[in-house]
């Protein structure tokens, strides 16, 4: 806290905590949370985009088991999320979105009774709280070196996929093609085959009239 002494007088100051203002933040992660989760799943899902994608579904397996992790090291009762308020819902379909639901009033009894247990909860010097780890984490895999950014860009490995796709659609359409030409150069040939057979069935039905039509025979 700074003052700012203007005047000789006499005063009072209150200082407490802006319980408001940490609400309101705690409020933002959960709804930035819960979005990326149901992100991550509608992607992962059967008709997604990525589905069943290894590196996207370990993404998401990270932010299920460390969002809830225990954190060693720090002072107080409170070592979880799920110690001040936080779980997971009520939800128990595997299929649907992970979500954290948010126990406003336990939290506020957890900052009245310890918030510097709280606060080491989030963020410490040991660097291991869950914001600390969920941040490090999405940090590194979204840096412009993170295997996120890795695999997107021009040459990384979903580029090369999507090359390796075209040059196997490439080979089929030629494969194709090829089967398409064989297919018609056999066609004409029948065409040709098929005419010399009714040209042939022609002339006998001449000559074979021609034995029948009168004359001296044989």
């Amino acid at each position: 806290v700074s003052l700012t002494l203007l005047s000789v007088g006499q005063t009072s100051v209150t200082v407490g905590q802006d319980t408001e203002a940490i609400l309101e933040d705690v409020r933002g992660f959960v709804e930035e949370f819960n979005a990326a989760a149901t992100e991550l799943t509608n992607l992962l899902g059967e008709d997604g985009a990525l589905a069943n994608d290894i590196s996207i579904r370990s993404l998401q397996n990270f932010l299920r088991v460390n969002i809830f992790k225990s954190v060693t090291g720090i002072s107080g009762d409170f070592n979880s999320l799920v110690n001040i308020g936080f779980s997971s819902g009520a939800s128990f379909d595997p299929a649907a979105p992970f979500q954290l639901s948010f126990d406003e009033a336990k939290f506020l009894e957890a900052i009245e009774s310890n918030v510097e247990n709280v606060n080491s909860l989030f963020s410490n010097d040991a660097d291991n709280g869950v914001f600390d780890v969920l941040f490090n984490f999405l940090d590194e895999v979204t840096a412009s070196t993170g295997f996120l950014n890795e695999r997107a860009r021009a040459g990384g490995s979903i580029s090369d996929q999507i090359n390796n796709l075209n040059d196997q659609i490439e080979r089929i359409e030629r494969r194709v093609d090829l089967r398409e030409a064989r297919l018609r150069l056999q066609f004409a040939n029948l065409e040709t085959v098929i005419n010399s057979l009714q040209s042939q069935s022609s002339s006998l039905a001449s000559l074979a009239a021609g034995f029948g039509g009168g004359g001296s025979g044989f």
